[in-house]
């Protein structure tokens, strides 16, 4: 047979709708082709209410039964990506697979939610770490820099006025370090923890200085410092690769 699970199932609904797809073994429930397509129609118009688009992943974070095949399958009939989570997985492998498989809803149980909540509260606080971590540094580098009547040669630019506190630039643009910078630390801590993300800052440090080192020595330049965000994504995937 070619095609899709989906052809699959369309041909079956057409010839047969009132025959037995999936039988319950715990409670002996029946659910056909017709009622399986009926299930699909309403939990794709849900998923669409909720602001999702075909395409977009959806998690299961669930124990193998009724429901959660009529999930999984209802799900994938509307055109949605499928992204299930183990059950056995540890809180940190949970946390990464969390931050990693970019679902727009999870759906779980209510015996799950502990350990599900465990797993999202260590990847918001690694992304806060990681992205508070490195705001506070950039922001009291500026302001002692302004104090100091220290200048850089690209910041705030020519001709251009310190920023003011009323200004968005004030709190997000840094000499040397951008929001782009904060954003992607905090996308590491999302993924690593923050145990992880504290790591990948002491990696990105010696990433930094080892590549920004041969890069003056190469160059026989010393005023060139290497760029923080290739250090960064350095010591992230460094850290990644150690902790798998």
């Amino acid at each position: 047979m070619s095609g899709t699970l989906r052809d699959a199932l369309a041909g079956h609904l057409a010839r047969q709708p009132d025959r037995t797809f999936l039988v319950a073994p715990e409670t002996g429930r029946r659910l056909s082709y017709q009622k399986l397509e009926y299930q699909a129609r309403l939990l794709a118009r849900w998923l669409r209410a909720a602001g999702l688009k075909p395409g977009d992943k959806v998690g299961l974070y669930l124990h193998n039964g009724y429901q959660t095949a009529l999930l999984y399958l209802g799900a994938m009939l509307g055109g949605y990506v499928i992204a299930p989570l183990n059950l056995l997985s540890q809180r940190s492998q949970l946390a990464y697979v969390i931050a990693h498989c970019d679902c727009r809803i999870l759906f779980t149980a209510r015996e799950y939610e502990e350990p599900l909540g465990a797993a999202l509260a260590v990847s918001v606080a690694g992304a806060l770490l990681g992205g508070g971590v490195l705001w506070t540094v950039g922001f009291v580098h500026a302001r002692l820099a302004v104090a100091l009547g220290r200048r850089f040669e690209h910041w705030p630019g020519a001709g251009e006025a310190l920023p003011r506190p009323a200004s968005f630039d004030y709190w997000t643009w840094f000499p040397g370090l951008g929001f782009g910078d904060v954003k992607l630390l905090a996308m590491i801590g999302a993924v690593l923890g923050p145990f992880g993300v504290l790591e990948a800052l002491v990696a990105a440090a010696f990433a930094g200085l080892a590549v920004g080192l041969a890069f003056a020595l190469a160059a026989r330049r010393f005023d060139a410092p290497f760029g923080f965000a290739p250090a960064l994504a350095a010591g992230g995937l460094l850290v990644a690769f150690v902790s798998a």
